[in-house]
C-alpha cells in the first residue's frame, strides 16, 4: 500500500487531518508546528483533508508531506486502516481511527465528550480548556502527546 505513495515503511506513516468546522480548526502555526514535530520523530506525513490555506502552508515549508485528494471519501478512511499513526480534529476521519484501534491523538472541541468520543485504547484525545475551542490547546500539551504516543523505536 504504501508503495504506492513512494513509501518504503509503513511503520513510519501518520495520517494528518487538521479540517473541519471553523470552530474546530487550530491555527495554522500550530498545524505548521505538529508536522514540524511528527518529521523531526522520522515520520512520514500523509495529509488529507480539503482546507486549502493549512494544505498550502503546509506544503510549501514541509517538500516530504504527502497530500492525498480523493474523490471518494471511502479510500481516505482505508488509506486510514493501512497506516499505524493517525492525528487530527475531532471528525469523521477521528472516528475510522478509532473504530480501527489506530493508535492516535485526536484534537477535541467544545462539543458534549460523553456523546463523542473515542473508545479505542489506542486514541488520546486531547481538549480544550472548559469554555475553550481547539485553538486553545496549548501547543506543548499537543507536543508531548505527539513525543508520548508516536515515539519511534
Amino acid at each position: 500500500m504504501a508503495k504506492d505513495f513512494g513509501i518504503q515503511n509503513d511503520d513510519n506513516l501518520v495520517i494528518v487531518h487538521l479540517d473541519s468546522e471553523d470552530r474546530k480548526l487550530l491555527d495554522q502555526e500550530k498545524s505548521i508546528m505538529i508536522v514540524k514535530k511528527l518529521i523531526s520523530l522520522g515520520l512520514k506525513v500523509i495529509f488529507i483533508g480539503n482546507n486549502k490555506n493549512i494544505i498550502e502552508q503546509i506544503l510549501h515549508k514541509f517538500k516530504d508531506v504527502i497530500y492525498i485528494t480523493v474523490k471518494e471519501i471511502r479510500f481516505s478512511f482505508w488509506l486510514i486502516t493501512q497506516t499505524k499513526y493517525f492525528i487530527g480534529i475531532d471528525s469523521v476521519f477521528a472516528h475510522v481511527a478509532d473504530a480501527y484501534n489506530v493508535n492516535g491523538i485526536v484534537l477535541f472541541s467544545d462539543y458534549l465528550s460523553h456523546l463523542w468520543s473515542h473508545n479505542s485504547p489506542n486514541i488520546l484525545t486531547i481538549y480544550p480548556s472548559v469554555g475553550k475551542l481547539t485553538r486553545d490547546i496549548p501547543f506543548s500539551l499537543i507536543q508531548d502527546s505527539i513525543k508520548t504516543k508516536f515515539s519511534i523505536s
